[in-house]
């Protein structure tokens, strides 16, 4: 077994699977005191979240996100993630929510799927059905605590609401964090901007990327090859059997029965290739920015297709989750 650290960070959401054991998403609070999760400051209850002070607002949405993705994925050994609030990169129009990524990664670990392949952290410790690494957390999140002050996405403001669509100025705190989760688990390519993967090996996300006009995929590639094909736009696909198999539900975005993937030109660090492609219909959580509806199904079906045991996927239909707006990763 080796460890690959990763020195990633992600930038700018039916058919049951039977017998599956319960899964434990475990969220770490890194603030220090009286500061994000541990504000103390009064405020009003908002809908699905009857707290009274911020940092209990923004500890039950990080929880509500927490069972979210529990109900998604099947893992007998815990995820814990490390999130915190701090300042982001922000401008008065333009800004960053949340970044988040796995802490590291795996290979040749016990049940392996596949030899020399990179799988995160998360992954890997449900695949070998024990923590790999007991001494860390799986996944790292940060989300901007400046959002609507002075000259970050200025009038605009953080909505504590559960499951409950974000008013008109507001964005929504939950469906950021289902979104940056999302890449925790393994949604984000590993692969550089010049098409270098990161330690010379496969991973679990690149194995599934397809270029229609190069007739490749991303594993038979050079370095050049993949550069290119990272902003083919229009061109870079999902190839995975499971999104195959629910793509018919989408009505835009995609390539036959694969669905495109995030890659404009030129190359936009952070958002091209670790998300979903902005046409594809209906939208979904995984996009580079936010929609007004969004949903997992293509995501969920994707962590399969990466070798996640899976739940509540989508195959004939969509359940939406709550709306998302203006989601934008750092």
């Amino acid at each position: 077994m080796k460890q690959i650290y990763l020195i990633v960070v992600v930038l700018v959401a039916s058919v049951l699977y039977s017998n599956a054991g319960a899964t434990d998403i475990d969220i770490v609070n890194r603030d220090g005191v009286n500061e994000g999760l541990n504000s103390t400051r009064p405020v009003a209850p908002v809908a699905g979240n009857s707290a009274t002070t911020l940092g209990q607002q923004y500890r039950n949405v990080f929880e509500a996100a927490a069972k979210y993705w529990e109900r998604k994925l099947v893992s007998d050994v815990p995820i814990r993630v490390d999130v915190q609030l701090d300042p982001l990169d922000c401008q008065p129009t333009f800004g960053t929510l949340g970044s988040a990524g796995p802490i590291n990664g795996f290979i040749d670990f016990p049940n392996a799927p596949r030899e020399e392949t990179i799988y995160v952290v998360a992954q890997a410790n449900s695949l070998a059905g024990v923590d790999l690494d007991p001494g860390n957390s799986d996944i790292n999140a940060t989300f901007n605590n400046n959002i609507g002050t002075s000259g970050c996405l200025t009038g605009l403001s953080w909505w504590l609401g559960i499951n409950s669509p974000a008013p008109s100025g507001t964005i929504s705190f939950y469906d950021t964090i289902l979104h940056e989760i999302g890449h925790g688990l393994g949604f984000l390519s590993l692969v550089s901007q010049d098409g270098v993967r990161l330690a010379n090996l496969n991973d679990t996300y690149m194995l599934n990327l397809f270029d229609v006009n190069q007739n490749l995929p991303w594993s038979r590639m050079s370095d050049r090859q993949r550069a290119f094909s990272s902003v083919n736009s229009q061109g870079l696909v999902w190839s995975g059997p499971n999104v195959a198999q629910g793509a018919g539900v989408f009505t835009g975005g995609r390539n036959n029965s694969m669905l495109r993937m995030y890659s404009p030109n030129p190359f936009q660090p952070g958002s091209s290739v670790s998300h979903w492609d902005t046409v594809v219909s209906p939208d979904e959580l995984m996009e580079p920015f936010a929609t007004q509806t969004s949903d997992s199904c293509a995501t969920i079906l994707a962590l399969k297709d990466m070798g996640w045991r899976t739940r509540n996927e989508c195959v004939n239909g969509v359940v939406p989750i709550a709306p998302i707006f203006l989601l934008l990763d750092e």
